[in-house]
């Protein structure tokens, strides 16, 4: 798991995330999620262009992405713990 933005979610999904921006040609988000997973940090923070972008994307949901769409639309409130920054020994890289 890596925290996108505040919200937890499998890293697979985030490069199947990332590769469905590559097909709309949104090179920049798609690169900026890939360098997050690949830094080794617990969590990939988002600036307000990759969050529409992604929240665009998410439109038509990925199954088990929903929670980061509502977030980023404003529907949900984070969990307590969520959206801070656990050191990495704490991180889940599944």
């Amino acid at each position: 798991m890596i925290a996108v933005d505040g919200v937890r979610v499998p890293r697979v999904l985030v490069i199947e995330l990332a590769h469905q921006l590559v097909h709309r040609n949104e090179l920049a988000t798609a690169s900026n999620l890939l360098a997050g997973l690949a830094s080794g940090e617990p969590g990939i923070g988002l600036g307000e262009i990759d969050r529409n972008v992604i929240r665009n994307a998410l439109a038509a949901s990925l199954a088990g992405l929903e929670r980061l769409r509502d977030a980023l639309d404003g529907n949900t409130l984070l969990a307590e713990g969520e959206g801070t920054t656990l050191g990495r020994e704490h991180a889940d890289h599944t």
